[in-house]
């Protein structure tokens, strides 16, 4: 939940011991392949559902899709208007559905306020 760094986050060598969170991009790349591959979905494809407006909805789906690309993953993207993509998320009609909500802060008392 927490930013590498931030005093409540988890200390780098913590990060390190978990894949893909690796300095070395390649290994990470290779390892999430692998492992892809030994769950059986080496060639996994995904419809990407998100709303509209293009932005920031746009560049945040192509900026995913091609890092998926990178590791064998191909990837629909579905951008709704904004019924059709609240229809879709209620009724799970996605493999991936994309809608940001920006924590402002670091504070945990932010990050899991549930008002």
């Amino acid at each position: 939940m927490f930013r590498p760094g931030y005093e409540f986050g988890l200390p780098r060598a913590e990060l390190e011991k978990i894949p893909g969170f690796w300095p070395d991009i390649d290994k990470s790349r290779a390892e999430a392949k692998r492992l892809l591959a030994e769950a059986g979905v080496s060639n996994l494809k995904l419809r990407l559902v998100n709303p509209q407006p293009r932005e920031p909805h746009t560049p945040a789906a192509i900026y995913l899709m091609d890092q998926w690309k990178r590791i064998g993953v191909e990837a629909e993207h579905v951008q709704l208007e904004t019924k059709l993509f609240y229809d879709a998320h209620a009724s799970g009609n996605f493999d991936i559905v994309m809608d940001f909500i920006s924590d402002f802060a670091d504070d945990p008392s932010a990050q899991f306020d549930n008002s």
